[in-house]
């Protein structure tokens, strides 16, 4: 493996990192685990998405069109999880938010 790819697989690995916040109310609250884990998975797509996108080797003009996707499942996340407990809810904003960050990050390199 070459310093190149093994770049792109940390980075990858990384931006998934940010998606673990968003699944730790759904381990640890049995009793709000059905209304987390639709808004869970949506970060968690964004996620995928984003890192499929730094690890598929796509070009950077393609960033808007991951992008087009990748956004609105974080922020439906939001839209999703706002009825839920506070303690519960933070931790899937907190991922949303991360994960909106990495799209602008790809956006911006573009």
């Amino acid at each position: 493996m070459n310093e190149d790819s093994r770049f792109y697989l940390e980075l990858g690995a990384v931006v998934l990192a940010f998606g673990i916040p968003a699944w730790i109310p759904v381990i640890l609250r049995a009793d709000l685990r059905s209304r987390i884990w639709k808004p869970a998975c949506f970060v968690t797509l964004s996620l995928l998405e984003a890192a499929w996108f730094l690890n598929g080797r796509f070009p950077l003009y393609y960033s808007l069109r991951f992008a087009a996707v990748g956004t609105p499942l974080s922020i439906f996340a939001i839209v999703l999880i706002r009825r839920t407990a506070v303690s519960a809810r933070i931790w899937v904003v907190i991922s949303s938010a991360l994960s909106l960050l990495v799209w602008w990050l790809i956006i911006t390199a573009h």
